[in-house]
Order: C-alpha cells, then structure tokens, then sequence
C-alpha cells in the first residue's frame, strides 16, 4: 500500500490544496486543524470513517468530555455535571474479542438522569435482565394519629333530608351517617355516608341479600284478660215542662127553625085547544117612523161625534162597542163579551179612554197604560202585528243588574220577542226582566224588557236629543214604515222625536245605557246608547244599568 506523509516542519510555507484525493495510507506528523471554528466537517452523512482509534487522552466534544483510565473505566466529564442518554433500550456491556464476560463495572461520577426506565426493560448484562444490589432502607416516617374507629354517629330517612342538613350535629369529620327508611325495598335505605366535617360524600350501600328466614318462634303466652270496668252512672234527666193550658171552645150559636114548606096549589084541567082561523088579508104598511136616538155603525174606524148609546161594529177585530159615559168621561166599552180584543175584563176597560180602543197614532200620546212608541212586524216583513207602549218613568224604568251571575240563561236569544226572553227570565236570579214582569201599571200587568230590535224601535221614534246617529247601527228587520227597514241610522236620522215629555230633560225622556232582554254572550248583557242609538254595546250581566218597560198590543 503506498503512504503519503505531510511533514509540517519541512515546510517553508502554506500549502492551499483544492480537493486534494489521497489514497493509500496518509501520515501526518502535526495537527490537523480547520481554517475556521465549526465549519469544516470529517466525513459526510453519506460517506463516513469506519473506526475511529483514539489514545486514552480526552475527546472534547462542544467542551464536554470523555475520558479513560489505565483501568478502563470511561469518565463523562460536562459542564452541567449531567449525562443524558436517550433511547429504547441501553445495554451496559464489557466486551473482550467479541467475547461477552460478566465481569467490569461501569460507574458515574456525575448525576444519571433516566426517563421512564424499569430495570427490567432496560439494563441487560449479557443479554440477560440487570438486577441491581438491593438499596439501603428508605426512612421511616413518623406514625400517623389513631384513627377514631368506624362510627355510625347519624340517621336519616331518605337521602333529601341528609342533603338538606348541611351542618349536622351529633357526628364529627370521619364518622358515617346511614339512609333508615324503613322499607327494605326502597333504593336508598342503607346508603352509607362519610362526613368530612364540611360536606356528605356516599360511601357504599350496606344493603345485602335477604338472609335466610329463621324458624318461627313459639306462640307467647296469652295473658288472663283484665276485669271489665264498671258502668259510668247515668247522666240526670231534666224535668217536662209544664203543658199550655187549652183554649175554651167557642159559643156555638142555635140552628134557626125551619120555615114550613107551603101548600101546592090546584092545577086545573087544561082546556080545549081552539079552532084556527083562516090568515087575514095583510094590510097596508106602517108609516115609517123618524130615526131613534141610539145609532149604529159598522167600519174599521170608530164614528166622529158620536152621541151616548150609539153602537160600533169594528170589522177589524170582531168587537162590538158602546159609546157610554161612567159619569166621569165619555168612552167606546167593548159590550161584546166579558173579555175585550186587549185581553181585559170590561170593568178594567171603562178605564180606558177614547184612544184605548181607537188605534193609537201619535207618536208619545197616552195610550194603554203608557205610551204609545210605534209600530213592529215580528213577521219580519213590514207588515204591522203590534203597537209597542213604553212604561210611564216614575213607575216603569229602574236601575238594576241583568243578572247576579255572569252565567247563560237559556231562552233569551231573541231579537223581537221580548215577551219570551221575559217570561224565561221572571226570577230573582234576573233582576231586571223580574222588575218588569211583576209590574201593575194602568191595570196592565203584561209588562216585559223589551228585545234588541224593540229598543230599535223605540230609539226611532223616541230619540231624545238632536245628536247624529251612529252610522253602524239602528238595522232592523221587524221595522214598520216610516221607520226605514234593514236600513243604518244616518247623521240626520232618526231625528228628536216628536213627543216633547220624551225630548231632553224632561218628565220621559230616555238617556244613557238601557238593558235588553236579548242575551250577548254567556256571560255578557246587550246595552243600548241612547245617544246615538248603538246597540253593539256590551257588558257583565253583574253590573247595574237603565231598563224602562214596555208592553204589546196585537193590530
């Protein structure tokens, strides 16, 4: 093998080589030192020394350093006094010829810090795991209080109430508490608690299975029954009250005699029927006297001017009339039969005046036994069947509720049968209706609270003020011309009303809200304005307003 030797000493000046390639063995006499600090590298990754053969002296490696001794041990000297070796598996081996022996020994002068090592998977000698000697005895710490033993100190019944007593008394910190519901079935008896002198924390349940049934013991004495104790003595029964004395009977007064009956008189035989003659020759009629101081008239409109006897046959209504006087005043009396076409006994009739029996036809005018306030169709086709009278105020109208429960009542829906809703409501539970059914008013008592569109009626013809009507309300299908049928009040109509005691503020006039019989709701009253006519209005049936009467009369 050829060798090439550099010999710093034989040279006179620096040698720049660029890529120098030696082959062969290379000797070097001096030191091989770098042109600049921690640049220049021996090998490659890719092409490496193979083994490298130093002297014992020291190998500086970043200024740590590895060393030998004449007696082979290996020194790890660093700044830091600290090896760290990292890897899966380190092997501490002595080696001599590939020969593994079970002799030398490896020791640390500095510390030796180990990351998750076990002995077991980590320190082999020969292949086989690495038992350290045993180390000295760890220090003995000193012994710790007596512990206070296992002590049941507490009892609750359900695992609610031992929460909720957060400080307990009767149990110190490391004593127990236990869940006694008394039923073995129940999830929580004998749950077992630690207190810790601030909070319960569970401990285990001491609930075991049912032990095994020991036999049943036997039947106890039966004690002697006690002696019966003595009858308590009878309470005192007061005395009777003395009786009333009995009243005496009264004097009963002596039968009077007995008239004697009288003697029958003779009956005669009867005599022989006579003989007929033949029929005369008629004679000539009578003169024809003057006429008589009683007349008679028949028509559907009482006479003008009639004189005291004179009789009226109304064909309208089938009734026969007398123009008699009571002393008083002058009337047409219903002499037809006991009962007149109002439905009245002929003596109340001689109350009535004129116009009790001539149809009423203005508007306001005195009229069985009110007022005379218009005209309704319960056909519903423009057709006149009634007269409607509104009670006098003083005696007619009252402030009261619908009634005293805001409850339904059955029988009350109707629009134009007053009567009817009435008559289903004539009860204390049903002030108002029961105020107008039970009153007496001229000798009438067929009062009732008028319907939804009988108070239609009414507002027409007997509107107090001079206010606009509303607009949204007064359709009415029972109307009777002139009140406009079906058809919504306007600015101008209905107009005041003719009748001045019914005009504003005077002895009739109507004003503010008035109950209807016609029920709103089940539990709501229908109310109507009267200023402005609206009849939308509604209320608990509870609360107090106006209700004036009125009555009908069939045409």
């Amino acid at each position: 093998m050829a060798e090439t030797r550099i010999k710093s000493s034989g040279l006179s000046a620096n040698i720049s080589v660029s890529n120098l390639a030696l082959t062969g063995t290379t000797s070097v006499s001096g030191n091989i030192v770098p042109t600049s600090n921690n640049t220049v590298n021996l090998g490659t990754p890719t092409l490496r020394f193979g083994s490298l053969y130093l002297s014992g002296n020291t190998i500086d490696i970043g200024g740590a350093q590895i060393t030998t001794s004449n007696t082979g041990s290996l020194t790890f000297n660093t700044g830091s006094g600290n090896v760290s070796i990292t890897a899966n598996t380190v092997s501490f081996l002595s080696t001599v010829a590939n020969t593994t022996t079970t002799t030398g020994n490896v020791s640390f002068s500095s510390n030796l810090a180990a990351t998750s090592v076990t002995a077991d998977a980590y320190f082999y000698t020969n292949g086989a795991a690495f038992t350290g000697g045993a180390g000295s005895a760890g220090y003995t710490g000193s012994r710790g209080d007596s512990g206070i033993g296992f002590t049941i100190a507490k009892t609750y019944a359900s695992v609610a109430a031992l929460t909720a007593d957060t400080a307990p008394t009767g149990i110190t910190a490391g004593q127990f508490a236990i869940i006694e519901t008394g039923n073995a079935n129940n999830s929580e008896n004998s749950r077992l608690y630690l207190w810790s002198g601030t909070a319960y924390s569970y401990v285990t349940d001491l609930s075991g299975s049912q032990g095994i049934t020991g036999a049943s013991g036997a039947v106890g004495y039966t004690g002697s029954s006690g002696s019966a104790g003595s009858a308590g003595s009878t309470g005192y029964t007061g005395s009777a009250g003395s009786a009333g004395t009995t009243g005496n009977v009264g004097y009963t007064g002596s039968s009077g005699s007995a008239g004697s009956a009288g003697t029958t008189g003779y009956t005669g035989s009867q005599g022989v029927v006579g003989y007929t003659g033949s029929t005369g020759t008629a004679g000539t009629a009578g003169y024809t006297g003057s006429r008589g101081t009683t007349a008679f008239t028949a028509g559907n409109t009482a006479p003008a001017s009639p004189s005291l006897g004179d009789m009226w046959y109304r064909t309208a209504n089938d009734v026969l009339y007398r123009y008699l006087n009571d002393g008083t005043a002058s009337y047409w009396i219903d002499v037809s039969g006991p009962v007149n076409n109002f439905g009245v006994s002929a003596t109340t009739q001689a109350a009535i005046t004129a116009s009790g029996v001539v149809p009423p036809s203005v508007i306001g005018q005195s009229y069985g036994g009110g007022y005379y306030a218009g005209k309704i169709s319960t056909t519903g086709n423009g057709v006149a069947t009634h007269y409607l009278i509104v009670a006098p105020k003083a005696t007619g109208e009252s402030n009261l509720a619908w009634k005293i429960s805001n409850t339904s009542t059955a029988g009350t829906s109707s629009l134009i049968d007053g009567p009817t809703n009435t008559n289903n409501m004539n009860d204390a539970s049903h002030p108002a209706a029961y105020f107008c059914k039970n009153l007496s008013i001229g000798g009438y008592t067929d009062w009732y609270m008028p319907a939804k569109n009988e108070m239609i009626t009414l507002y027409w013809y007997l509107k107090a003020g001079t206010e606009n009507g509303d607009v949204d309300a007064g359709s009415n299908q029972y109307a009777v011309s002139p009140e406009p049928i079906s058809t919504t009040y306007t600015t101008g109509n209905p107009p005041q009303t003719i009748a001045t005691a019914f005009q504003s503020g005077n002895s009739e006039a109507l004003s503010g809200f008035y109950h209807m019989s016609t029920e709103n709701t089940a539990t709501m009253a229908t109310l109507m304005s009267w200023y402005g006519g609206n009849h939308g209005s509604s209320n608990n049936k509870t609360v107090a307003y106006k209700v004036r009467a009125v009555r009908r009369i069939p045409i």
